[in-house]
């Protein structure tokens, strides 16, 4: 998107802060936070340049390193003043009759320890990705979200965009040159989003191709949250649940299919508290649709699983990630993630032995949304929750019963 004058300016700033003290109000803290940047090392705006952006969730920070800058783009701002808390928002300039990108290295970093932290779930969401004509000549915007281990979500009869999966990478081009004023999330022709999960560390790259005879100056977001969009890239889901129990020092996982899917083969991986997912167990399907697999040397102190779905087409889809403690707490807790979501969650229980027990979602208002009775096993219970489409949008408490007493955590959808 281009800047505009200063009567738009203070109009965008005057809803900006609407918008912004609505969403504290109905949604509380948002997923990501990103603002008031303090330059950590190297030369402001340069390539080298490492920011520091405090508490982006709490008690974690994200360096935001410049590793490149094409064809002699120059930044205004790495973080411009307008749009959302949520974003990361460079301000980059485009030289005239070139084709530039900037490339920004985010590692999240433990506050306490300084440590690489790992994220459950980054989503990544550029919005904005639009373009204009000068003088008969086009500007065009594009994106590139490095993909490590996820997936990817957009408006496939948007047609503005065009979407490419060159190796480890989705891309975000636009092809219709038209202006959308300012910084928002109104014309989802012109977002995509790339979810990962199981990571410290990922790359993105804003940029422009100017084919104008003047230098262009393009205010560029990306969004830390999901959304849900027309026409979606993302199929019903063939995978209608991913469950796990950790007792003593094995990990017991459970999964089903949705009767009518077109799934060939699925692999389970997994993946310990530092590294990349790896096969464990590879499945030929037939006319299976329920599965089981125990687990019985988990191996690391923390480790993850998650499963490959491979099409007939040839299409690839990974499931939620289920998370195990195998130096277990020794109280009853729940935990569920991601914070923010278009629906689908995974609740992490732990139960100090076997019950049935009640999980419920409740509004901000105390009513009940929905129940169900899940029965829980001794140790570690990783629950997919997927059949909550019928609730609309909002902040919601999820919470269960066990021996009398109410565990709860709260979540949001959008």
């Amino acid at each position: 998107m281009k800047t505009n004058g200063t009567q738009i300016l203070i109009v965008r700033i005057l809803l900006f802060i609407l918008i912004s003290l609505y969403s504290i109000l109905v949604f509380g803290q948002p997923d990501y936070d990103f603002r008031n940047p303090a330059l950590l090392s190297g030369t402001d705006k340069q390539i080298g340049a490492v920011y520091r952006f405090k508490n982006v969730k709490p008690g974690i920070h994200a360096n935001v390193t410049i590793t490149d800058m094409t064809n002699g783009l120059t930044i205004g701002n790495i973080d411009g003043g307008s749009g959302f808390v949520e974003a990361l928002q460079p301000v980059i300039n485009v030289p005239a009759g070139k084709n530039g990108y900037l490339e920004m290295k985010i590692d999240f970093i433990d506050g306490a320890t300084g440590l690489p932290s790992i994220q459950t779930e980054v989503p990544m969401t550029p919005i904005d990705v639009d373009g204009q004509m000068a003088s008969g000549r086009p500007v065009n915007e594009y994106d590139m979200v490095q993909m490590i281990s996820g997936y990817v979500d957009f408006d496939m009869l948007g047609g503005e965009l065009s979407i490419g999966f060159p190796v480890g990478w989705v891309t975000g081009t636009n092809t219709a040159s038209i202006d959308y004023p300012g910084i928002d999330t109104m014309a989802k022709q012109v977002m995509f989003t790339v979810v990962n999960g199981s990571i410290s560390s990922i790359i993105a790259r804003v940029g422009a191709n100017n084919q104008t005879t003047s230098s262009q100056q393009r205010l560029r977001s990306i969004y830390f949250m999901r959304f849900q969009y027309p026409n979606s890239y993302l199929a019903s889901p063939a995978l209608v649940s991913f469950s796990g129990n950790k007792t003593g020092d094995a990990v017991k996982l459970d999964w089903s299919l949705a009767a009518d899917n077109d799934v060939n083969k699925v692999l389970l991986e997994r993946k310990p508290g530092t590294g990349d997912f790896q096969l464990l167990q590879e499945w030929q399907l037939n006319k299976e649709n329920d599965f089981s697999y125990t687990d019985n040397e988990p191996g690391s102190e923390k480790v993850y699983y998650r499963l490959k779905l491979i099409y007939a087409t040839g299409k690839i889809e990974y499931s939620n990630i289920l998370s195990f403690r195998l130096n277990g707490p020794v109280k009853q807790t729940i935990d569920v993630y991601p914070t923010v979501s278009s629906g689908t969650f995974t609740a992490n229980i732990y139960a100090d032995k076997t019950q049935s027990s009640i999980l419920q979602w409740t509004d901000m208002s105390g009513r009940m949304i929905q129940r169900q009775q899940v029965v829980l096993q001794k140790g570690d219970n990783s629950i997919y929750l997927s059949d909550n489409s019928g609730i609309k949008k909002g902040n919601y408490i999820i919470s269960v019963t066990m021996d009398n007493k109410i565990l709860s955590d709260r979540v949001i959808i959008q």
